[in-house]
């Protein structure tokens, strides 16, 4: 489990912090409902480990960041994602 305070591990720290605020960074032009709808359909890609699904709708969601993310580290930030969400169930 990474602790908040020593992680060095890259973009997978990104996704590992983003995890638990996701709900919390809502994009101006989508409704709170609506919001919380697209979260669930995020959650269920999680749960079926798609990495791929939650890739898109990162890119989706948040076209901001993942442009800031090379290429090459995207899969990075989605573990980090998958980690905390595994890492808060236990």
């Amino acid at each position: 489990m990474a602790k908040e305070k020593t992680m060095q591990r890259g973009y997978r720290d990104v996704g590992y912090l983003l995890a638990p605020r996701v709900k919390q960074f809502r994009p101006a032009h989508i409704s709170v409902r609506s919001w919380f709808k697209q979260v669930a359909i995020l959650g269920e890609h999680i749960e079926a480990n798609d990495k791929t699904a939650v890739k898109n709708w990162i890119h989706a969601h948040y076209p901001a960041l993942i442009q800031l993310v090379p290429e090459r580290r995207r899969s990075e930030l989605v573990l980090g994602l998958l980690e905390r969400t595994l890492d808060d169930r236990h």
